[in-house]
């Protein structure tokens, strides 16, 4: 392979072995939340595990266009109550987003319901931990602030195929 032709790691954009590293996101997520809030619905829990991926795909995304503080989900992995710090984040994210992927409280004029089954799942620290050292050189290849704006909805329709 020739010197121009290889892609540097940290700056390959997105292609099909990005949305199957997706993919591979969301099969662990799905048992241990399944297993550590039995009651869910099948709906309930593809549900919840579309929009937490999205969530965490955002953010990163504007971390790497400078929107976010570059690294604030891979600080998660420090300490315990992984997912609760990440909730934190994202109740953040809907006061200063204010877009249906964040949607926690009810709104005036706003239509849909808000999101009242993510905020309270109990998630292991290391399904989430692990998604999120993926989501950094070295162990990802991926620019993140070259993405593509349609990203999630790919992700969406790649995940509602199946």
């Amino acid at each position: 392979m020739s010197e121009s032709s290889k892609v540097k790691r940290g700056t390959a954009g997105v292609d099909t072995a990005f949305l199957e590293e997706i993919d591979r996101w969301r099969e662990v997520p799905v048992r241990n939340i399944a297993l550590r809030n039995p009651g869910l619905k099948k709906r309930e829990l593809n549900f919840i595990v579309q929009r937490t991926i999205d969530r965490i795909v955002f953010l990163r995304i504007c971390e790497d266009r400078g929107i976010e503080p570059y690294g604030r989900l891979m600080s998660l992995r420090n300490g315990t109550r992984t997912y609760r710090r990440l909730c934190q984040i994202f109740q953040q994210a809907d006061d200063r987003y204010n877009f249906s992927l964040f949607h926690f409280r009810k709104e005036r004029d706003c239509t849909s319901s808000p999101d009242d089954l993510t905020l309270d799942l109990t998630i292991d620290d290391k399904t989430l931990k692990d998604i999120f050292r993926n989501l950094y050189y070295p162990d990802s290849p991926y620019e993140f602030s070259v993405l593509p704006a349609d990203i999630l909805g790919q992700v969406y329709e790649r995940f509602w195929k199946r």
